[in-house]
């Protein structure tokens, strides 16, 4: 099995799983594209990974408030839309995917 973690949130993947961090400064995406915290690809899939951690140490309540109404509302949708499609064309592009 293969884990991937970011705080204290973990998620248990097949161990032919290739996972990696894609949101940082490597892709040079932040200036125009967004990008997704992590890639893992399986032998016939790949999961654009974001993660989101409201309750995280440090967070003002009043703003984990906020995000949980929004995610309720649907209104992190569209963010996490162009994360995807973002990560998806900057990979395509790098052949980096099928």
């Amino acid at each position: 099995m293969t884990t991937l973690r970011e705080g204290k949130i973990e998620i248990t993947f097949p161990a032919d799983a290739k996972i990696r961090k894609f949101d940082d400064a490597s892709h040079g995406l932040s200036h125009c594209m967004k990008a997704v915290d992590f890639i893992v690809e399986l032998k016939d899939r790949y999961y654009f990974i974001e993660i989101k951690d409201p309750y995280k140490p440090g967070v003002p309540h009043d703003e984990r408030q906020r995000y949980v109404k929004d995610f309720l509302s649907g209104r992190i949708d569209e963010d996490l839309k162009y994360k995807c499609r973002d990560t998806f064309i900057y990979e395509w592009a790098e052949n980096c995917i099928d």
